[in-house]
This record gives structure tokens, C-alpha cells and sequence, in this order.
């Protein structure tokens, strides 16, 4: 904690309400002083928490070299809310010594912080204690004023917090900004302004309900009958041949295994199909993943295709591949724009080895498959 870490706020009050400080009196009473204040924390709490205070009294309000207090007292206290209030102990010749009719200054320092600054000038409150009224023993039960108690009678002080206003001391140092207050009530309405731009309409409101249904009316001449619409299946493909013999590795391009279908597109349609092929992975080669799909490739006026494209682009799917050989179907849809496409089963092989296809001795060597086409 640095020595701007707490600083007590200006309701600091010395308090000699129930106390005796006598000089030259023939009995020997207890000299005592309150004191009260709030204590906050460097970004503007108030302190909860016990900490140990210590007050001296000094002839300078300064601190100079050297300079020893003429008394000084440690006091452990207990905040609520920042709020504390303490009794300042003196002995008669300590309080002879001390309040001499020369100026003082009290001098507060928390915990290992080093002392407040500018120390608080200290009035004529414990010089009133020794008023001719006041000189001898003090024993009331409590104090009031008026019908408040602000004394009780075990010794507490239990009145306002705050205590009584003394005279205004030397400005601290600017503490933080504090928290913004409570939004304020609401002032009286203005007069209205001029009528602004008609808003864009709204939307339409609920039917109402239907009124009663009105006598028929006579019937009107048929008309027309309109053409037929397509059929739900505008066509459909199938594909069967033989599977490529060898799929190389490294290849960052899909490839058909198989011979594609074709197919030309009026408008926009949704092609729909699935396919099947057996493949496998060279003897004795270490397995890997490989996308294997339905891919579509454009075809221009003079039948050369393009680059092939994932039914599901980004979202395609790896397949396991071993030395095992091993049927891989696939399945999916897509939207087609207008033109020629082939469409069929297709393979991007990314691994080390290369994905066998064809073989003479192996059943299955034949890519199969169907597509059809719909309107999207």
C-alpha cells in the first residue's frame, strides 16, 4: 500500500463532550480526546477491514528532519463503511505538556502508509475542556441533545457519523473521480417539434374476420386449358464403366474414377445422385485418407471440360484406404446453372501411394451409378 493508498475525508472532528483535560486541578481524572472520520481507498471505497492507526500530536505543521512528536498513541480500529471513531488517551502531565496554548497539529498515519499530509491544525476543542464549568469529574449516564442520545452510557458515541463541522482546513490533493450519482427525476415535457417524415408502412395486420359469404354468382365462360407442366424427373443418367487402373498420390485435383455422365441444363435444375466403386491401396502400402465424392465438371461448346467441383464444396468427406479392397459408395445433390455438364464419381487423392482401381483379376472393377434431374 503506497502513501496515497487511503486518505481520511474532511469529517475528521476532535470531541471533548464527555471528557475531562484539567490542569492544576486538585483530582486526578482521565484526559481524554474522540476522534472521528471516514476512511476511503485510493480509487474511492470506503475501508471495511481492521487496520492499525497511529496519531501524534507536533509542534510544526511540517514534517521536518529529526522532528519527534510531543505524543503519539497506535490504536487498532474497526471501519464500517469507512466510518470510525476512536478516544485519544492522555495522561495530566502529558496533556500539560502538550496543550500549552501553543498551536498544534494531529498527524495520522494507516497501517504502513506514510503519514497524511497536510497534518489537521488542531483548534481550541481541548483547550475548552478546562473552562471553569468543566474543571473536576464529568460522570454523567449518557449525553443528549435534545431527545437524541449521542453519548450512550457505556462511553459510545452513537450520534450522527458525521459529527460537528469544524473550520475548514488547507485543500488536499484531488482524489479520484467519484462514481456517477443516481439519474435525477424526470423534468417537466417540452413543447412538441415540428412533425417529422412520414415513416416507411407498416405491416399488415391481422385478417379479420370473414364476413358473411354473399349469394354465388353466375358462372363465367370456361377458359382456355393451360399447357402441362414438367414432370417432377426431367431426366435421368446412368453411369457404368470401368474404374481408371491407378489413382496417383500428391494430386491436389479431383479426377473421375469412372466415365462421368452428361447432361444440359435449361434454367437452373437440381441434380441428385449416388454411386459405387471398388478400390483399394497397392500391397504392402501404408494407409491414408482420400476425398471421394460426386463431382460435376462444365463442358463447353466445343467438349472440353472443365475443372471438376465437389457436389459439396468445402464440405466434402475423407474416405480410409488400405491394401484391402473395399466398395465406396457415395451419394448427394446440387444446383446446376444452364449449360452441358458431366457429372459421376470422383476421387482427389492427397496421400503418398497410389489408390488402385481396375484389376483383371478382381471382381467389381465397374463404377456404377445414377443421377436425375429436377427442378430446383
Amino acid at each position: 500500500m503506497n502513501g496515497m493508498g487511503r486518505r481520511v475525508l474532511a469529517i475528521c472532528v476532535l470531541l471533548a463532550a464527555s471528557v475531562g483535560l484539567v490542569r492544576g486541578a486538585s483530582a486526578a481524572v482521565p484526559t481524554q480526546i474522540t476522534h472521528q472520520g471516514r476512511l476511503f481507498t485510493a480509487n474511492g471505497e470506503p475501508v471495511t477491514d481492521a487496520l492499525q492507526v497511529t496519531f501524534a500530536v507536533y509542534a510544526a505543521e511540517a514534517a521536518e528532519d529529526g522532528e519527534a512528536p510531543l505524543w503519539s498513541e497506535t490504536i487498532s480500529i474497526s471501519f464500517d463503511d469507512g466510518y470510525f471513531s476512536t478516544v485519544l488517551d492522555f495522561t495530566e502531565e502529558q496533556a500539560a505538556k502538550v496543550f500549552d496554548g501553543s498551536v498544534r497539529y494531529l498527524g495520522i498515519t494507516v497501517a504502513n502508509d506514510p503519514e497524511m499530509e497536510p497534518r489537521a491544525a488542531i483548534g481550541s476543542i481541548p483547550y475548552a475542556m478546562v473552562a471553569n464549568n468543566a474543571v473536576g469529574e464529568i460522570t454523567p449516564k449518557l449525553v443528549k441533545i435534545g431527545d437524541k442520545v449521542v453519548i450512550d452510557e457505556n462511553g459510545n458515541w452513537v450520534g450522527n457519523p458525521t459529527g460537528v463541522e469544524g473550520p475548514q482546513g488547507p485543500p488536499g490533493p484531488e482524489g479520484p473521480q467519484g462514481l456517477p450519482g443516481e439519474r435525477g427525476p424526470e423534468g417537466p415535457q417540452g413543447p412538441p417539434g415540428p412533425e417529422g417524415a412520414q415513416g416507411p408502412q407498416g405491416l399488415p395486420g391481422e385478417r379479420g374476420p370473414e364476413g358473411p359469404q354473399g349469394p354465388p354468382g353466375s358462372p363465367g365462360p370456361e377458359g382456355p386449358q393451360g399447357p402441362v407442366g414438367p414432370s417432377g424427373v426431367l431426366a435421368t443418367i446412368a453411369i457404368a464403366g470401368n474404374i481408371a487402373p491407378s489413382f496417383s498420390g500428391y494430386s491436389p485435383d479431383y479426377v473421375f474414377v469412372g466415365p462421368p455422365g452428361s447432361v444440359s441444363i435449361t434454367g437452373r435444375k437440381r441434380v441428385t445422385g449416388s454411386a459405387s466403386a471398388v478400390l483399394g491401396l497397392a500391397p504392402s502400402s501404408a494407409p491414408l485418407l482420400a476425398v471421394v465424392g460426386l463431382c460435376y465438371q462444365p463442358v463447353d461448346d466445343a467438349g472440353v471440360g472443365g475443372e471438376l467441383v465437389n457436389f459439396f464444396g468445402g464440405a466434402f468427406a475423407n474416405h480410409y484406404f488400405t491394401p484391402t479392397r473395399t466398395t465406396y459408395s457415395v451419394s448427394g445433390t446440387t444446383s446446376l446453372t444452364e449449360g452441358n455438364w458431366n457429372v459421376g464419381m470422383c476421387l482427389r487423392n492427397e496421400g503418398g501411394s497410389a489408390i488402385q482401381g481396375a484389376s483383371s483379376t478382381t471382381a467389381g472393377s465397374l463404377v456404377n451409378g445414377w443421377f436425375i434431374v429436377t427442378n430446383d
